[in-house]
């Protein structure tokens, strides 16, 4: 009787560390900001958690509800505009559903999935459903696609599908300018604890909807140690979340 205490307390114990995702230590996913090449892109730490700041109190509760988590919102696509330079990110929430509890998945509408927000300040974000062709006709080249089986007709496919909205989708007349997406470089935060923050490195703190701390790895793209590490230490990356995570 007291082995089978043991090994249920054993599993509560196992069951409670993975059910918070929060639990998950900077390690590696810890660098020098300058080391991760985002100042290059956007600018100085300052300014990318003041992004990511605006981006939080704008879309919380509307868009996602765990930021920071694969699941829900962990990354965006950088535009550039004609000149090569950066003006907005497209991010994607709702990624994985099925990791998503019931009750999270009514809070959230699937045609609130995709966000668009200028890298200028004051950092303005705005659902990026309106803004994309209003058919498949107003894509330019697409008979040439279609022919292909190329990007645009993907794009349209996975958005019936799941509601993305991928940059090829979105309209130059609506977004206010010509532009192109940055492949090379995508932009990923990551959800960390905050007991190890460090100045110069890459983690950022947010002040989250309830007056808590909300604290982020920053990088662009991000190795394959440092997905693997995610994918080791943070079980609840498979793992459903619910509300209160």
């Amino acid at each position: 009787m007291k082995r089978l205490v043991v090994l249920f307390s054993f599993f509560m114990s196992f069951a409670a560390y993975a059910s918070d995702w929060r639990t998950l230590a900077p390690g590696p996913l810890q660098v020098d900001y300058a080391q991760t090449g985002l100042h290059k892109l956007i600018g100085s730490k300052a300014k990318i958690t003041d992004i990511l700041q605006s981006y939080y109190n704008q879309v919380y509760g509307i868009g996602f509800l765990h930021i920071g988590h694969m699941a829900d919102s962990g990354h965006g696509h950088f535009l550039k505009d004609e000149s090569g330079e950066i003006f907005a990110i497209l991010y994607h929430t709702r990624e994985v559903p099925d990791r998503l509890s019931d009750e999270d998945k009514e809070i959230i509408k699937v045609e609130n999935r995709n966000w668009l927000q200028s890298t200028n300040s004051p950092y303005f974000v705005e659902n990026a459903f309106p803004l994309i062709f209003e058919s498949t006709e107003d894509y330019p080249g697409l008979p040439e696609e279609i022919s292909r089986g190329d990007s645009h007709l993907e794009s349209w496919m996975n958005f019936m599908t799941y509601s993305t909205v991928h940059s090829t989708m979105l309209d130059p007349n609506k977004v206010g300018k010509n532009f192109n997406e940055d492949y090379d470089n995508g932009f990923r935060f990551i959800r960390v604890r905050c007991s190890e923050l460090d100045s110069a490195s890459n983690v950022i703190a947010l002040n989250a909807h309830d007056s808590s701390e909300i604290c982020l790895t920053v990088h662009i793209n991000i190795d394959s140690d440092q997905r693997d590490y995610v994918y080791q230490s943070r079980g609840p990356l498979l793992s459903t979340l619910s509300i209160s995570d």
